[in-house]
């Protein structure tokens, strides 16, 4: 018996040891006709499909248009984001090859799903070498998931690419399409689904996302309110724009490219419903762009949510760029009508003076 595991133990040395560290799956997405389906849908999704290894997350295709240029990304999404936590423990590593043979087209690319839950785009021209894409042209998507068990520094710096650090990419997506992605993440959900009424839009979302990302939507649904009871959330003063920007930050960690008017839209909205992370990340962005003819605005508004730290950088801004702001007909009129905001500049501009 001693020489037979002997033996044993010498052929697994010999061959080496076989050690499973991912699982993968593959899936192969084709749209017919996609140019013209683009054309009136803007955005489309594939059907949600799951890895192995991470059968508590849903994976799927999108595929949009803006202006001349396709975009298709690849999203990670879960029904709780409990598990979207725990899959940051896994290295997510997305192969996809595109192709569009009567056209010509044929791309091929490959990157971690960060956790923002969603790939760089791929993107491609309506234009290919000058000849208009056909109506009548099929496209070819497939997917290959690869999923590390464990994820280490080791294994993370084998799988990064150039496209890894950009760690600031968001993706750009507008109310409509935002609704065809939750559309798909909601199937065969309804006795987890709320409906979010905002002017003439409607939302229809899951309630453990907005209870798990906002304290403020949890008390709704704690008492017996006619939210608790009816399923509806009806809200009249924010734009469906901005709430639809709460909810892509809810499902997938991120929002369109903001603008600084947007961010101030959001940043208010996310106080509101106390989504923390969400009012940061418009902070910072308010912070990384304020102007001269911006900070005014990102003052106020700071003050009037009682947010010391952005009020101090804004203030901060103001009187380093004070020799152009303070001879302003805007400054005039900000001091008349906000006189407590105008002595705490005043206060900070003593400071500085010379004694």
């Amino acid at each position: 018996m001693a020489n037979e595991v002997n033996n044993e133990v010498n052929n697994y040395r010999r061959r080496g040891f076989l050690q499973l560290e991912a699982t993968s799956r593959s899936v192969l997405w084709t749209v017919d006709n996609y140019y013209s389906v683009l054309a009136t849908e803007h955005s489309i999704c594939s059907n949600t499909f799951r890895v192995p290894s991470l059968f508590s997350c849903l994976f799927y295709l999108s595929l949009s248009v803006n202006e001349d240029v396709f975009s298709l990304n690849v999203i990670r999404t879960a029904k709780s984001p409990y598990f979207l936590r725990a899959a940051f423990h896994s290295s997510v590593k997305a192969c996809v090859i595109l192709k569009d043979t009567f056209n010509s087209i044929q791309l091929s690319r490959e990157f971690i799903i960060s956790k923002d839950n969603i790939s760089e785009p791929i993107n491609f021209s309506k234009d290919n070498n000058s000849c208009k894409i056909s109506n009548e042209a099929n496209l070819e998507v497939k997917c290959t998931i690869i999923v590390s068990e464990t994820e280490n520094s080791r294994s993370c710096h084998k799988m990064k690419t150039p496209h890894a650090c950009e760690k600031d990419y968001v993706p750009s997506i507008s109310t409509d399409e935002l609704k065809n992605h939750l559309q798909v993440i909601l199937e065969g959900d309804e006795d987890n689904h709320v409906t979010i009424f905002v002017d003439d839009d409607v939302f229809q979302v899951h309630r453990t996302i907005l209870c798990s990302n906002s304290p403020v939507f949890s008390a709704m649904f704690e008492h017996d309110t006619s939210e608790k009871t009816k399923s509806q959330i009806y809200i009249d003063d924010i734009s469906a724009e901005t709430i639809g920007e709460i909810l892509s930050f809810m499902y997938f960690g991120s929002t369109s490219k903001l603008s600084r008017q947007k961010a101030i839209d959001v940043y208010s909205a996310a106080d509101k419903y106390a989504i923390m992370n969400l009012k940061g990340k418009c902070s910072n962005f308010l912070v990384s762009n304020l102007t001269q003819e911006l900070v005014l605005d990102v003052l106020i508004m700071a003050d009037r949510h009682g947010d010391e730290e952005l009020k101090e950088l804004a203030i901060k801004f103001l009187v380093n760029e004070a020799a152009n702001i303070i001879k302003s007909d805007e400054f005039l009129l900000f001091v008349e009508t906000e006189p407590n905001l105008g002595r705490c500049i005043i206060s900070h501009l003593l400071k500085l003076m010379p004694r």
